[in-house]
Formats: C-alpha cells, sequence, structure tokens
C-alpha cells in the first residue's frame, strides 16, 4: 500500500512537471505570435486586460498549495517510514552502489553469456564423437537436480520479498529526494509551508463556518416556512370561527324572533283568558238575575194559587 501511494505521488508529480512543462511552451508560442504582431499587443494593452496575470497567479497558488499538500503526504510518510536525514543519505548511498553493482552485474552477465556461447560452440565441437559419454552426464545431473531446485525453491520467496522492501525504499526516497527538489525551486520553506498550512486551515474553517451558515439559513427558512403555514391555518381556523359566530347571532336572532312570538301569543291567551272570566261573570250575572225572576214568578204563581184555594174555601 506504501509503494501505491508513493507511485501515486510520483505519478502527480511527473504530471504537474509535465503540465508546467507545456505552459512554458504555449507561453513561448505566445511570445513569438506577440513579436509577429505587435499592433496587437498593443491593442491588449490599451485594453488593460489583467485575466490572464489573474489566470497565471491562480495557477501559480493552486500548484503552490498541491505542492504543499504533497509535502506534506511526504512528510507524514517520511514519519510513518521513520525516515531520517542519516537514513535516507545512507539509503541514497546503498541505492548508488546497488546502482553501480547492478551496472557491474550487467557486464559480468555479458560476459557470462559471451563466455557460455563460446563453451556451447566448443561443446558442440566436442560432442559429435561423443554423444553416449554426454547421455550419462545429463542423467546424473538430473539425479542431482531436484535437491537444488528445493533450495532455490525456498530461497525465490525471501529474495522477492527482500527485492520487493528495497524497490519500495527506493521509491520512497526518489520521492523524497523529488519532493526536496521541488521545495528548492519553488523557494518552500518551513515558514511558508506553515503559512500556506495556516492558509489552508483557514480556508476549511471558512468553508466549515459556511456550510454551517447555509445549514442555518436553512433551518431558518423551514421554521419561516413552517412559521407561513402555522398562520395560514391560523387564518382558516379564523375564517371558521366568523363563520361559527355568523351563525351562532342567526340563531340567537331567531330564538329572539320564536321569543318575541311567545311573548306575543301569551299576552293573546292572557287577553282571552280575561275576557272568558267577564263572559263568565256576566252569563253569572244573568243566570241570577233569571233565578231571582223565576223565584219571583213562583212567589207570584204561589201566592195567586194560595188566593184561589182561599176563594174556593169561602166559596
Amino acid at each position: 500500500e506504501a509503494a501505491r501511494h508513493a507511485d501515486e505521488l510520483l505519478a502527480e508529480v511527473e504530471a504537474e512537471k509535465r503540465a508546467k512543462g507545456k505552459k512554458g511552451k504555449k507561453k513561448k508560442k505566445g511570445g513569438g505570435a506577440g513579436g509577429a504582431g505587435p499592433s496587437q499587443e498593443t491593442m491588449a494593452a490599451a485594453e488593460g486586460d489583467e485575466a490572464p496575470l489573474e489566470a497565471a497567479e491562480a495557477a501559480k497558488k493552486a500548484e503552490e498549495e498541491r505542492m504543499i499538500r504533497l509535502l506534506e503526504k511526504c512528510h507524514e510518510e517520511r514519519i510513518r517510514f521513520g525516515i531520517t536525514a542519516e537514513s535516507q543519505a545512507a539509503a541514497s548511498a546503498e541505492v548508488a552502489e546497488a546502482v553501480r553493482l547492478d551496472a557491474a552485474a550487467d557486464e559480468a552477465e555479458e560476459e557470462a553469456e559471451a563466455d557460455k556461447a563460446e563453451e556451447v560452440e566448443a561443446e558442440k565441437k566436442r560432442a559429435k564423437g561423443k554423444k553416449g559419454k554426454k547421455k550419462k552426464k545429463g542423467g546424473g545431473a538430473g539425479a542431482a537436480g531436484p535437491s537444488q531446485e528445493t533450495e532455490e525453491g525456498a530461497e525465490a520467496p525471501l529474495e522477492a520479498a527482500e527485492a520487493a522492501k528495497k524497490a519500495e525504499e527506493e521509491r520512497m526516497i526518489r520521492l523524497l529526494e523529488k519532493c526536496h527538489e521541488e521545495r528548492i525551486r519553488f523557494g518552500i520553506t518551513a515558514e511558508s509551508q506553515a503559512a500556506a498550512s495556516a492558509e489552508v486551515a483557514e480556508a476549511v474553517r471558512l468553508d466549515a463556518a459556511a456550510d454551517e451558515a447555509e445549514e442555518e439559513a436553512e433551518a431558518d427558512k423551514a421554521e419561516e416556512v413552517a412559521a407561513v403555514a402555522a398562520l395560514a391555518a391560523a387564518e382558516v381556523a379564523r375564517a371558521e370561527a366568523r363563520a361559527a359566530q355568523a351563525d351562532a347571532r342567526a340563531a340567537l336572532e331567531e330564538a329572539e324572533a320564536a321569543l318575541e312570538e311567545a311573548k306575543a301569543a301569551s299576552h293573546r291567551v292572557d287577553l282571552a283568558f280575561e275576557g272568558s272570566e267577564t263572559a263568565l261573570e256576566e252569563a253569572a250575572a244573568a243566570a241570577e238575575a233569571r233565578g231571582a225572576a223565576a223565584a219571583a214568578s213562583i212567589a207570584r204563581a204561589v201566592a195567586a194559587r194560595m188566593a184561589a184555594d182561599a176563594a174556593q174555601e169561602r166559596s
């Protein structure tokens, strides 16, 4: 994983270098075109277009930020792998020695191959009349072969692991050397790196503050929407209450009208009752008068009867 990460960092550095080379070529081409057309340069200067300068400054700043991040990653890798200046110098010396030994080994291998080719040619010449002896020698070599192959198979994983570890260390050393060269080329010091890190931290803080402000604005907007919805619900409830109040007033008016009608009917009943009592009294008085007249008639009849009886007796 560390080797893969180191390869990615190296690829990023190489890509940045290629991009810078392309930008330099474009600038050179642009300079040639400007030399061919001085009138265009005069017009551009008159217009005072600062966009290319701003773009160049932005590109330079972005490149410096990328290099700072790359250096921070390199520093983290140095700490993670425990690489110091002494160990880096020793590793560089080991790499140089390994390169020298590799070159010497290649040279020796080429010489050995040349000697082997000469021996093969000589062996072919000697083998023309000695086929039987050569077969026996080949059988003996085959009997001795398995043990040798077993030893070589046991040593191969260890050698591969050592080679991978050494290659990883070499890649890390090359990466650190390139980082150091880039630091020197861009004039990056501990103070400028600290200032850039502070700027990055400030940018991160401002970004976080902007996100927080945006979240607060969204929360306020949600509260505002909820308040508007509550206000609309209150308006609806108020309209419903007004409608209910109007219905209650209409019902009260109807009840008052019914009460007035009931009072009028009661008054009419009272008047009718009073009229019936007067008629009853008049009827009673008439009945008494008729009774008195009847009694008088009876009395007169009795008196006449008595007079008639008395007259009959006298006769």
